[in-house]
């Protein structure tokens, strides 16, 4: 929730009903995970519009195969890290 973004509270709002999101967003891609806990494995990111703009969702997957929200970005860089 502490997450910034342009349409904050629009955002929050989303998060009560993530699963619903997440199955109507666009899977964009995946990358090995670039911080140093070595627990996560990988991180998932699904394209969504938020009052009608690009916003990207990240999923985290731990190394014991379970996957966990973290995030709601409007930072298009989300894509490149």
């Amino acid at each position: 929730m502490n997450q910034p973004h342009k349409y904050y509270s629009a955002k929050n709002e989303m998060l009560l009903n993530m699963k619903e999101v997440i199955s109507n967003s666009k899977y964009k891609k995946w990358s090995k995970y670039h911080k140093d806990n070595v627990e996560i494995l990988k991180s998932h990111v699904f394209q969504t519009k938020i009052a009608g703009k690009d916003s990207w969702i990240i999923i985290r997957e731990n190394k014991d195969g379970k996957f966990y929200f973290y995030s709601i970005s409007d930072n298009k860089n989300v894509l490149k890290k």
